[in-house]
């Protein structure tokens, strides 16, 4: 079975408060605890990719 998994930046605007409609619960991780994650198998590879490139800034239009 195979999964397309889509990826979007995406960021806070004046500093409005994050709602799940979709998780539990969110928190903020660096560079670095990425790897600490258990990251489902579609995940994997883009956050193995920003562990070892960093974590791409979003664009601002």
């Amino acid at each position: 079975r195979d999964v397309n998994l889509h990826i979007f930046d995406c960021g806070i605007v004046d500093n409005d408060e994050i709602v799940l409609m979709e998780h539990d619960e969110s928190r903020w991780l660096s560079q670095d605890e990425l790897l600490d994650v258990k990251w489902l198998p579609a995940d994997f590879p883009t956050i193995e990719s920003w562990h070892r490139e960093g974590i791409p800034i979003p664009k601002t239009s």
